[in-house]
């Protein structure tokens, strides 16, 4: 005959069981509900680049004469050299929308280290024509409106001149 002793220790040993069991299977059970996350960050990003009238930008060594996009080193300073065409000069310079003219110093210019994507605007814009000192071209002009308004000066002085003695007369 079984005794309650038997039960007691069948019931012992289920109880000792059903710990091991769960012993072993709680980490299992947490590892499943982990979760990882990976992300992978860039190493480079994009530059849109936009150049108005005629000259080149030089963008840590690449070198560029039109609009378009310029990958930059994630977390470098950009180097950026501008050099307006043949009778052309920098009108204007805007990095993300802010006006940064003043910070050209002889054509170099340096972005510090980006940490997302950005736009580079270069306006260059035709060099008047004023005359400077020697320019034969302009010569021939100053000589003839010089020329043109000493005749106008002479036909006044003239016609002042007839008027008064046609008075006397």
């Amino acid at each position: 005959m079984k005794t309650r002793s038997d039960f007691v220790g069948k019931v012992f040993y289920l109880f000792l069981l059903a710990v091991l069991a769960l012993c072993i299977c709680t980490p299992v059970l947490a590892a499943s509900s982990t979760t990882t996350l990976t992300t992978t960050v860039p190493t480079y990003f994009h530059m849109s680049v936009k150049i108005v009238g005629k000259g080149t930008i030089e963008l840590n060594g690449k070198i560029m004469s039109e609009t378009g996009v310029a990958q930059v080193e994630r977390n470098k300073d950009v180097f950026i050299t501008i050099t307006p065409g043949a009778g052309y000069h920098i009108s204007s310079v805007v990095y993300d929308d802010v006006d940064i003219t003043q910070e050209i110093k002889d054509g170099h210019l340096t972005l510090s280290q980006l940490d997302g994507e950005a736009s580079f605007d270069v306006k260059f814009v035709a060099n008047t024509s004023v005359p400077s000192t020697g320019d034969d071209s302009y010569s021939s002009v100053v000589f003839l409106s010089v020329a043109a308004i000493i005749s106008l000066l002479g036909i006044v002085v003239l016609l002042t001149v007839n008027r008064k003695k046609s008075n006397r007369m």
